[in-house]
């Protein structure tokens, strides 16, 4: 399930190839017309045939009439095509170059949607994540591991790098392939730490092999859920993007506990995380706060749900965004 705005987003990049291709196709016919008189006195003989023809078969016709338009219609296409060979044209010159030549830019074949179509909307679900400060999106290959200490913070246990390591191949794992009824996952760590990074990196490849991806942060969630509730959604939009959030194959809920905490924000965590849990649609939620920082903040309802129905990743180390500034501090 795709959010409503891709699909759009979508259709309109079918509708302009569908345009483009049909604008073409008739300044060629002006062009060989103003230049050909005799091309374009077949051209307008064509173009009262086909309808004639169309008419007559409805109307049911005498046979021989309907073979007579079909002979009449066949000899104007062969007459067509002899035009252009003579000007070192293809047969099909004249006829719309579309891009999809199943579906003809409608993004429908047979009542489904057509590859194309899929395509695009794969396309369209990967720009409208978050990209990186300097352009291009999140990915597993652009996620770098050198910022992790490589130090144990204790005898025995592993190093902030040894624990990334370990989050980044569970990540790459979740989603080879990635499996819309399988598990959810909680993010857990402070801020700077690259859950973010992370997730997105899970959305795009989910987004790429053709899954309806949602990303929100939770203060973004409950805001749009405040406009629905107090009628202040005044084109629909915000319903819309609900309604994508609980349906889609893959929801991303980024920054949980940074939202404005009351009832009603509350309430709408609790139904969203609650209702996909139901239906076993897969959630990948980022938070700063610890399991017991979880436990202060929220319903006893909503943190069982997510210590027991998520399976939990801890990042670790050392705030990456400030020692990125130091580099870049050092590098001037």
């Amino acid at each position: 399930m795709y959010d409503q705005k891709i699909i759009d987003s979508a259709m309109r990049r079918l509708s302009h190839r569908r345009q483009q291709a049909l604008l073409t196709a008739q300044q060629r016919r002006e062009e060989l017309s103003q230049a050909h008189p005799r091309l374009e006195e077949t051209l307008r003989q064509l173009g009262e045939t086909g309808p004639q023809l169309v008419k007559a078969v409805l109307a049911r016709r005498p046979q021989e009439e309907i073979r007579r338009l079909q002979d009449r219609n066949l000899a104007l296409q062969e007459e067509m095509s002899l035009l252009l060979k003579e000007l070192g044209l293809p047969a099909d010159y004249l006829e719309p170059s579309f891009h999809c030549s199943l579906c003809q830019d409608t993004g429908f074949q047979n009542g489904k949607r057509c590859s194309c179509l899929e395509a695009l909307l794969k396309e369209e679900a990967c720009r409208a994540l978050p990209t990186l400060d300097g352009g291009g999106q999140y990915q597993f290959s652009n996620f770098s591991l050198d910022y992790y200490s490589q130090r144990s913070p204790a005898p025995g246990r592993p190093s902030p790098r040894q624990r990334m390591e370990g989050v980044l191949a569970k990540c790459r794992a979740y989603v080879t392939p990635f499996l819309p009824r399988g598990e959810s996952l909680l993010f857990i760590g402070r801020t700077g730490l690259g859950k973010t990074h992370l997730s997105l990196a899970v959305a795009g490849e989910a987004a790429r092999q053709g899954f309806g991806v949602v990303y929100a942060s939770a203060q973004g969630i409950c805001d749009r859920a405040e406009r629905v509730k107090f009628g202040r959604d005044e084109d629909g939009s915000d319903g819309q993007f609900l309604r994508a959030a609980y349906g889609c194959d893959l929801l991303v809920l980024d920054d949980l506990g940074s939202e404005y905490s009351s009832p009603l924000s509350n309430a709408t965590l609790f139904d969203l995380v609650n209702s996909r849990l139901l239906d076993r649609r897969a959630t990948l939620i980022s938070t700063n706060l610890s399991p017991d920082e979880m436990e202060r903040k929220y319903s006893e309802r909503l943190v069982s749900r997510l210590l027991c129905g998520y399976a939990m990743l801890y990042f670790e180390g050392e705030d990456i965004r400030q020692q990125k500034r130091l580099e870049e501090a050092g590098s001037r």
